[in-house]
């Protein structure tokens, strides 16, 4: 914390024209480290979670179209959540997948935007062009992307 300090102090003067004595430092130093030794206490919940209530209705693919689901799990009194994406064909075959665990506490609703963000991610980098996304949450939806997207 110390070596952050003297950095930040540096940077402060250089950028700022501001400079803190020694002794300021060692204790803006001593004060980052208690808080965050302090905040390494505390256990986050999530915001809980509404009950998933299932699409009825299943919706296939136009022949040579590919979908994206995603889905984003959290643990509670936990600070981590899993975000899994899985790219299809239109006869539901995978083709690729990814999971992950990450640390945070997020709303279900955000979760699933993070894994949108990796679902897109996962499918620009193998430049697999996807024609719809289907996620489940609070609700199910469909959601149709261009294809210059």
């Amino acid at each position: 914390m110390i070596v952050w300090a003297i950095w930040e102090n540096r940077n402060s003067f250089l950028n700022c024209g501001r400079v803190r004595d020694s002794g300021s430092v060692v204790n803006w130093a001593d004060d980052l480290l208690t808080e965050f030794r302090i905040s390494r206490q505390v256990t986050v919940s999530p915001p809980p979670c509404s009950p998933c209530s299932p699409s009825s209705v299943w919706l296939a693919l136009m022949p040579g179209l590919l979908k994206l689901n995603i889905g984003f799990a959290s643990r509670r009194n936990s600070s981590s959540f899993d975000v899994g994406v899985a790219i299809r064909d239109d006869r539901g075959k995978v083709l690729i997948a990814r999971s992950n665990l990450a640390i945070g506490s997020f709303s279900a609703d955000i979760g699933h935007l993070m894994a949108l963000r990796e679902g897109l991610l996962l499918a620009k980098f193998y430049n697999l062009p996807i024609s719809s996304v289907e996620l489940s949450s609070r609700f199910v939806f469909l959601v149709q992307l261009f294809e210059n997207i």
